[in-house]
């Protein structure tokens, strides 16, 4: 049994600079924090996971990029078994995705003919995989404790 409840997406404003920028490029980074799950939690207990995507502007020759907008969104996962990879990897791109249309749906002129540079699947999946080992880990742990 799988289950996922997926929360409010939270949007924030669109920031933008208040100067002209000399920009190499834009970046999407995206970040999930999973909260742990209680020690005696039976095996389908929720399992809570904040998505988070951030959308920057790397200005040239700037150590920190400017944060531009980004959203936040919150999913509830019932499961007695492990959790897939492909199942994080696409909750994790409906969020990028809802930012994406956030942005390029208010059509400000700063960001005509603008990229939303988001990595190929591998890489984002390489990235999640750490974080899916964490979800997955105490499922695991609990399960062997029922047996």
């Amino acid at each position: 049994m799988l289950k996922i409840i997926q929360h409010e997406t939270w949007l924030s404003e669109i920031k933008e600079p208040d100067q002209i920028l000399i920009r190499e490029k834009n970046e999407v980074v995206i970040d999930l924090v999973t909260f742990p799950q209680y020690p005696d939690a039976l095996p389908n207990n929720r399992h809570r996971i904040l998505v988070m995507v951030f959308f920057h502007f790397k200005e040239f020759m700037c150590k920190e990029p400017i944060e531009i907008a980004d959203t936040f969104c919150q999913f509830d996962i019932f499961t007695d078994r492990d959790l897939l990879l492909i199942e994080l990897y696409r909750m994790v791109v409906s969020v990028a995705e809802s930012l994406r249309t956030h942005l390029f749906s208010k059509k400000l002129p700063y960001f005509v003919n603008e990229e939303f540079p988001l990595d190929p699947p591998d890489v984002i999946r390489a990235k999640l995989a750490p974080e899916l080992k964490k979800i997955n880990q105490p499922l695991k742990s609990a399960n062997a404790a029922l047996n």
